[in-house]
């Protein structure tokens, strides 16, 4: 029987293809006491994970290909910047210090912390970094416990791959140019989540925020992503598949047309010019600006400069 869910659009388009589910190693945390005579061990070990957590990312950000969005490097200097902060790397071992108490445990009690800080903020953008400190904290837990942070898109990938996360971090789409990726969902993110401004910059068929999707998945499970209006349909029958083929179909189409005339002057009927002017993050968009025929810049993202 299909099932209809209706999540956030982040990268617009409709992919039709086989289900990957992502695993991530268990997200359950140990808690023990530790006698006087280890915690300096136990700080030792927090700090140890700390360090190989800055060494994956900054691997990483070398590791970008030239033909990635420009965000992706200005996300990847995001979480280092969290991950150098005190808030992660001092203060939970001035926990686990004072409670006597396991690394792990020790960076479960400061997220949680910084987790309802980030819920009482007003601004929709900020509140969303809470994804970005969440993810960073996940990388410093498994170097605790010494799991692995890279997701496995090793096997017999079908041509026609959609990735079901619970949620994909800014490092995790690297791999997205190297592997048969046609669409991904997943259950975290909102519309100004970092999962959504890169699926918006990938150009590839993308629905977040769907809370529960990958439960209800099967690895190898037909589904499809209408990333044009949010929709994740799993194990369509066949007059949907066939409707979403045409629309498909159509949405390509009408792309074709759109770049016949992306060099055609704005100009209306009764002669007056319309100015058509870019969003850019940097100066290696201002190719793309010229690639589809842009008047000039309009909007300059200077927060990825800053970054």
């Amino acid at each position: 029987m299909s099932i209809v869910l209706h999540g956030v659009a982040a990268g617009k388009g409709i992919a039709i293809g086989h289900a990957h589910l992502i695993t991530r190693g268990t997200t359950e945390v140990p808690q023990y006491d530790v006698s006087d005579d280890l915690i300096d061990a136990e700080a030792a070990r927090f700090d140890a994970a700390i360090k190989a957590t800055r060494k994956e990312l900054e691997q990483l950000r070398g590791a970008i290909p030239e033909n990635a969005p420009t965000e992706l490097g200005a996300f990847i200097s995001l979480h280092l910047m969290l991950l150098t902060d005190v808030t992660l790397s001092r203060e939970p071992i001035d926990i686990l210090r004072e409670q006597k108490i396991n690394a792990e445990w020790a960076l479960k009690l400061q997220s949680d912390k910084l987790a309802a800080q980030f819920d009482s903020i007003d601004d929709d953008y900020l509140r969303e970094r809470k994804q970005d400190m969440l993810q960073v904290v996940r990388r410093i837990h498994n170097n605790l416990v010494g799991q692995s942070n890279e997701i496995n898109l090793a096997g017999n990938l079908f041509d026609d791959t959609v990735l079901i996360a619970h949620d994909l971090s800014p490092a995790d789409t690297v791999l997205f140019k190297e592997q048969h990726i046609t669409a991904f969902v997943t259950d975290a993110g909102g519309p100004t989540s970092h999962t959504a401004i890169l699926g918006r910059s990938l150009d590839i068929p993308s629905v977040i925020g769907l809370h529960n999707a990958r439960k209800l998945i099967t690895e190898n499970e037909i589904v499809i992503v209408d990333g044009i209006n949010g929709i994740l349909i799993i194990d369509p029958d066949e007059v949907v598949l066939n409707e979403y083929r045409r629309l498909a179909r159509e949405y390509r189409s009408h792309k074709r047309e759109l770049n016949k005339i992306k060099k055609t002057a704005a100009t209306t009927a009764d002669g007056i010019n319309i100015e058509l002017l870019a969003n850019i993050e940097s100066a290696e968009d201002i190719k793309a600006l010229h690639n589809f025929g842009a008047d000039g810049v309009g909007l300059f993202r200077s927060e990825f400069l800053y970054l």
